[in-house]
């Protein structure tokens, strides 16, 4: 059973031991290992046909154990890193960390991710605490993938649990992106800009209200999948525009770590109302993905899911706030924690479908989806606003949408929005979302707080896809 206490058999796979073998707790017989392989190509095969690629995430940074790990055992120090004192280098947090910049450990991650790859038809590879890889193991491993399916994606955490003895040169992270063409990472700028640390629970960013040139320029990191653009203040955003191209770039607003979006806006705000976290809860992922680069969205987002502390006999049985409300780290936590409960989406079926037509969007107009930063710099044209308020007009005359604005107001105030002369269809405002047009504007636009607006004027060329299928 898995109900009621931590550290029952199920946790989150971070504590690897057999990196080719599959997991026995999810199938129905552990102890035949061709049940357990049948059954993960069962289930592989059946997102497949559904039209949904499966991303496996992959924790090659450490073992499970250390000098009695079976990588110690045949070679003592050597695919591990080690201390000056002769002790195991600790940079995933976790007790060690393995050496891939060691010709024998960079071979076993390629050899493994491409057998995960060939024999199980995986269609992309999440890399834990990926600073602690090399950028030589990491190209190796694009080079090898690619070569089965050129459209597997690779990306991971460009970051580490405490420090390296893996010198930052070579590291697989943020700096070092010139050097990794096709690998993206997680944009943690953007996703710090839009609510705030993820260090600091109480910490606020864009959309709870924060009006300030560094938020502002996060979210436009963001926007431009972290590529340089001339309507960037460099100067103001942490590690400056750090992407080759948009497609380096997995924007985000919230992941399994750290409090969830919702449990981050309800230990950020008080005295609110629920619309109001509601919309929050919008603006925040209208963001995501009205952006270039890769959005990302966790599981659950679009119903408002929350994490609560599960309490047992007054102790808490996960890693919760000071008050017991929500669990920022429940790896090990039990299912009152971890579930997703579907009344949220019966609760919260208005932003379920407020972030499907946003979705809708997306995928139906190119011009979220760029992946050059020449196809960005082209196009795309911040206007200037007042701090808190972020918009952009894209031009592209080979796009059904000819001319498109977006624009994000966050929780302070009303603000207005030029709307430069033109008349627009407006597809979202702050309750509605999708591609058939919600009434027609021009002049000045008043933004609510925690609005974000989409609005195109339609290229008299070039027939909308969705207009050839609706007739």
């Amino acid at each position: 059973s898995y109900e009621g206490v931590k550290d029952t058999v199920f946790n989150w796979g971070y504590m690897p031991e057999n990196f080719n073998a599959v997991e026995g707790s999810y199938s129905t017989n552990p102890y035949d290992g061709s049940v357990r392989v049948t059954e993960y190509k069962q289930l592989v095969q059946a997102f497949h046909d559904e039209d949904i690629r499966v991303v496996m995430d992959v924790v090659y940074n450490h073992h499970g154990k250390s000098a009695d790990s079976n990588f110690d055992l045949i070679v003592p120090g050597y695919y591990f890193r080690m201390n000056s004192n002769g002790g195991f280098s600790n940079g995933s947090g976790t007790g060690n960390e393995t050496a891939s910049e060691h010709y024998m450990m960079s071979k076993f991650m390629v050899d493994s991710v491409t057998f995960w790859a060939e024999e199980y038809n995986i269609s992309g590879f999440r890399f834990d605490l990926m600073k602690l890889h090399d950028v030589d193991t990491m190209n190796a491993i694009v080079d090898s993938v690619h070569a089965i399916d050129p459209t597997i994606l690779i990306y991971g955490e460009p970051w580490d649990a405490g420090g390296s003895a893996l010198d930052e040169d070579i590291a697989a992270y943020n700096s070092n992106l010139d050097q990794m063409p096709g690998v993206a990472v997680f944009n943690d700028d953007t996703r710090d800009g839009i609510k705030g640390s993820v260090f600091n629970e109480d910490g606020q960013g864009f959309i709870q209200g924060i009006s300030s040139q560094e938020f502002d320029e996060r979210i436009k990191l963001g926007v431009v999948g972290a590529v340089p653009h001339n309507g960037l203040a460099i100067a103001s955003l942490p590690k400056g525009a750090w992407a080759l191209n948009p497609n380096q770039t997995i924007n985000y607003a919230t992941a399994h770590d750290n409090n969830v979006l919702y449990d981050k806006i309800m230990l950020s705000t008080s005295g609110i109302t629920y619309e109001q976290i509601q919309d929050m809860q919008k603006q925040a992922n209208a963001i995501v993905l009205t952006s270039a680069g890769i959005p990302f969205l966790h599981g659950g987002v679009e119903i408002m899911r929350t994490k609560p502390c599960t309490v047992v006999g007054g102790e808490a049985q996960g890693e919760c706030d000071a008050t017991q409300s929500y669990d920022h780290n429940s790896y090990r936590s039990p299912d009152q924690t971890n579930q997703i409960n579907w009344q949220w989406k019966v609760d919260n079926i208005d932003v379920f479908n407020y972030y499907k037509g946003l979705i809708e969007i997306r995928k139906a107009v190119d011009v979220f989806r760029y992946d050059s930063e020449q196809e960005l710099e082209q196009h795309l044209f911040f206007l200037s606003d007042n701090s808190g308020m972020v918009s952009y007009m894209i031009y592209d005359e080979s796009s059904p949408w000819q001319y498109t604005l977006v624009a994000y107001n966050n929780a302070v105030v009303q603000r207005p929005l030029d709307l430069q002369g033109y008349t627009w269809n407006l597809v979202a405002n702050k309750d509605l979302a999708g591609l058939d047009t919600i009434e027609e504007v021009s002049g000045t636009y008043t933004m609510q707080p925690n609005e974000t607006v989409i609005m195109y004027v339609q290229n008299p060329n070039i027939v909308l896809v969705s207009e050839v299928l609706n007739n």
